[in-house]
C-alpha cells in the first residue's frame, strides 16, 4: 500500500463519478495514482453508480490511504458533488479530474511547481488533447498569457475542467462553484477566480479528454450548456468592457450553436478553422487596448 498521507496534503484531487463504466473508472483512478507527485489526497464522489463501480470504489481506501470515497444518497449532479468534496478538502491546492479524462504522470508535479514558484497565480490549467469517437486527436491550446486567457474565456473556455488546479483559499474567497449552474459551472468560477489572481497555463499537453456517447458535449444537455455559457459571459461581460464582452459572448454563442447543430464531421471542420485563429485574434485585441 502506498501511504504518503499527511495531516494537510498539499493537493486535493477531486473527481465526481456518475454512471461511468468500471473500465473508465479504473483508468482514471490509475492515472492519478501513477502521478510522479505523491503528496495528495484523492477525493472521489460516488454520485450513484452501478453496483460494480460502487464495489470497486469501496475497495480503494484499503488499497491506498490517500483515497477518500464520498457517497451521495441520490444523484445530485457534478456541481453539488464538487461543492461537497471541496468543502471537505484539506489541500492547499484543488486539482480537478474527470472520470472520462486522463492525466499524464507529470501533470500534478508540473502544476504544483508552478504554483509554489508564483504566488500570484490563482488558477492554472494545461494544454490538452481531445480523442473523439472516430479516434481522431484534436489538440487544444492557449498561450500562457493572463490577458489572452481572460479574453479567451469569453470566446471558448480555454481550460479543460479536468486539467485545472487552483488555490483553495481563493476558491473559498470567491464563494466556490455556484450551485445554480448544472453545466458550465467551471466557466463561472474561472471568471470569478480571475478577479483575485493571475490565470495561467502549462504549455504542455498533460491531459487527454475522451468524447463518448454519454458526454455532455454529445448529449441533449449540450443546449443547457450553451445557454449557461451565454448567460455567464453576458453577466460578466463588463470585466473586459461591455461592448467587447457582449460581442465576444454573442460570437461564442453562435459558434457553439453551430457546433451543436452540425453533424460531427462538419463540426470538426469548423473547429479546425476557428481554433488556430483564436489566439492570434486575441493577441491582436490585446495590442489594441
Amino acid at each position: 500500500m502506498v501511504s504518503t498521507l499527511h495531516k494537510s496534503p498539499l493537493v486535493s484531487v477531486v473527481m465526481p463519478i456518475y454512471q461511468a463504466t468500471l473500465e473508465m473508472v479504473e483508468s482514471s483512478v490509475s492515472c492519478i495514482l501513477r502521478q510522479t507527485f505523491l503528496d495528495f489526497e484523492f477525493i472521489i464522489v460516488d454520485d450513484r453508480n452501478s453496483a460494480r463501480v460502487t464495489k470497486f470504489l469501496d475497495s480503494l481506501p484499503c488499497r491506498d490511504a490517500r483515497i477518500r470515497v464520498l457517497k451521495n444518497i441520490q444523484n445530485i449532479g457534478i456541481t453539488r458533488s464538487l461543492i461537497i468534496a471541496i468543502n471537505g478538502a484539506r489541500g492547499k491546492y484543488i486539482s480537478r479530474q474527470d472520470v472520462d479524462d486522463f492525466s499524464k504522470p507529470s501533470r500534478l508535479e508540473q502544476q504544483v511547481l508552478r504554483l509554489e514558484y508564483n504566488n500570484d497565480i490563482a488558477l492554472l490549467g494545461t494544454w490538452y488533447e481531445v480523442l473523439d469517437r472516430t479516434g481522431r486527436i484534436i489538440r487544444k491550446w492557449t498561450p500562457d498569457n493572463d490577458a489572452i486567457i481572460r479574453r479567451s474565456l469569453f470566446l471558448r473556455n480555454p481550460f479543460c475542467h479536468a486539467s485545472t488546479m487552483f488555490r483553495k483559499d481563493i476558491y473559498d474567497l470567491v464563494g466556490g462553484y455556484d450551485a445554480q449552474y448544472t453545466y458550465s459551472q467551471d466557466l463561472d468560477l474561472w471568471i470569478r477566480i480571475g478577479e483575485r489572481g493571475v490565470l495561467a497555463m502549462v504549455e504542455d499537453y498533460l491531459v487527454l479528454r475522451t468524447v463518448h456517447d454519454g458526454a455532455i458535449s454529445t448529449s441533449s444537455s449540450r443546449w443547457q450548456q450553451v445557454w449557461n455559457s451565454c448567460k455567464i459571459r453576458l453577466l460578466h461581460c463588463h470585466k473586459i468592457g461591455c461592448v467587447r464582452g457582449v460581442f465576444f459572448s454573442l460570437l461564442a454563442t453562435v459558434y457553439h450553436v453551430l457546433h451543436t447543430l452540425l453533424p460531427q464531421r462538419y463540426a470538426n471542420v469548423l473547429s479546425s478553422i476557428i481554433e488556430p485563429l483564436r489566439p492570434w485574434w486575441l493577441r491582436s485585441e490585446n495590442r489594441k487596448m
